[in-house]
């Protein structure tokens, strides 16, 4: 399997967010994170399970660095419950199917 310019780019952008928070850089690898999300959203859709694996390192990033934001850590949050409950739904709905 082949690895598009833009899941190139993603991973990139997750290393390079890993780096720079590990170098005490909250600013650049927050960037870096918000960057890898919005190209997930355009390349995978806005609830998908790549994006929320791309969110899940996101919502890491912000417990970590005890984001002051409880509103926005919330959303991101409910989105992830969101997007695994699409799929947990999808699962159930396959498993009737197969019955």
């Amino acid at each position: 399997m082949s690895v598009t310019n833009d899941e190139a780019t993603i991973r990139a952008l997750l290393s390079a967010a890993r780096k720079a928070q590990k170098t005490g850089k909250s600013q650049e690898a927050e960037f870096s994170y918000q960057q890898a999300v919005e190209i997930a959203e355009r390349m995978f859709g806005d609830n998908t399970a790549a994006v929320g694996l791309v969110l899940l390192d996101l919502i890491e990033f912000y417990q970590v660095q005890s984001y002051r934001h409880p509103a926005k850590l919330k959303h991101l949050h409910n989105r992830m419950r969101d997007i695994l409950a699409q799929y947990a739904h999808r699962d159930r709905l396959a498993r009737s199917a197969e019955s």
